[in-house]
């Protein structure tokens, strides 16, 4: 008797990759991720404008904001926009602010900590989609891409 061993080694081999592709994934490596970056559109006379996002850390270690960066932009600079008295106030933010606690957030918003773009090389149009990088203390650099939108 004549066996095909050739086609026991293919049927073993078949079963091998459908059991690794049985739809379960292991378990998610934790990451530090950004979510829901945005700007707002700009009028065409302006060199400044804002991003917003929020960072999220699925680690079990502390990180912290250091700075950002985007081809659109001479320079951008952390701010925290306070009220007082009625009257609002834009600052560098303090960098304890912008820290990103083991398994928590550190969101940007409007009238709140924000990455604010000065030397906006030309105006930003809603729908548009701008690179942005986000520099973390221990993670590293992460980029995304925010969109102009009004909120």
């Amino acid at each position: 008797m004549i066996r095909n061993r050739a086609g026991g080694a293919w049927l073993v081999l078949g079963l091998t990759l459908l059991a690794g592709c049985s739809g379960e994934a292991g378990p998610a490596v934790p990451e530090v991720t950004l979510v829901d970056a945005w700007i707002r559109p700009t009028p065409p006379v302006t060199n400044v404008g804002a991003f917003y996002l929020t960072v999220d850390n699925g680690t079990d270690r502390d990180d912290r904001l250091v700075g950002a960066s985007s081809p659109r932009c001479a320079e951008i600079e952390i701010h925290r926009t306070s009220t007082v008295d009625g009257v609002a106030a834009m600052d560098l933010a303090d960098p304890a602010d912008l820290e990103v606690p083991a398994r928590g957030r550190l969101v940007l918003e409007p009238s709140n900590l924000h990455a604010m773009c000065l030397g906006l090389t030309e105006p930003v149009v809603d729908g548009e989609r701008i690179p942005l990088t986000v520099e973390l203390a221990g993670t590293g650099e992460l980029s995304v891409e925010a969109v102009a939108e009004n909120r």
